[in-house]
């Protein structure tokens, strides 16, 4: 259904048309994250902001086809994130996931200054302020067990930022970034909610 009213509507048209179908008239708790295939010789790598219906239920908002393989950049994250708050405003936005490709001081800071709840995944080398000199991410978390968690306050990016970290079964450190001031575990659990939007890929 979405790709038909894609092709029949301006993606603006067709994400308010979807929304006003539905009859929803709260705030979104939305996901961003690109999916890339190939067909015969061709890379088709789309970027896309879904809205986060259930766990496994995640509906195509805003999307772009990038004219390119690999990672989106800065600048077309902010314009997909620009045309949702055209049909539908920033303050609307509940919550904002995303994994560590979609980093960057701009970024970040188009967030804060916008007022964006999000909940992002970083990569564990990412540079946090720590007297005269940054530290490494993982620094913070790397004496963290199976199952242990903490929680880390900066001031970045025009506001104060909060990294959640913990270890999985698997040995694996996640650290997730926001600028909610929530206890770690609703932090963690709230970025978990991104998994929709692999369901719809």
């Amino acid at each position: 259904m979405s790709v038909f009213f894609a092709q029949a509507l301006s993606q603006k048209d067709y994400a308010r048309a979807i929304v006003n179908l539905i009859g929803f008239k709260g705030d979104f708790d939305l996901c961003l994250d690109r999916s890339n295939w190939k067909f015969g010789k061709k890379n088709i790598n789309y970027l896309v902001l879904s809205w986060r219906i259930s766990k496994k239920i995640s509906i195509p908002l805003m999307f772009v086809e990038l004219d390119k393989a690999g990672n989106s950049n800065t600048q077309e994250r902010m314009d997909l994130l620009k045309a949702f708050d055209e049909v539908f405003g920033f303050s609307r936005i509940k919550s904002l996931m995303a994994d560590r490709e979609f980093i960057g001081k701009k970024w970040f800071q188009m967030l804060e200054k916008s007022k964006i709840p999000y909940f992002i995944r970083v990569k564990e080398n990412m540079l946090l302020p720590w007297g005269k000199m940054p530290i490494k991410a993982e620094r913070l978390f790397h004496h963290l067990r199976e199952g242990e968690s903490r929680l880390i306050e900066k001031e970045m990016y025009g506001g104060a930022v909060y990294f959640a970290g913990t270890r999985s079964k698997a040995g694996d450190l996640a650290i997730v970034m926001t600028n909610q001031d929530l206890k770690v575990k609703k932090i963690l659990d709230q970025y978990l909610k991104r998994w929709s939007i692999e369901e719809l890929f």
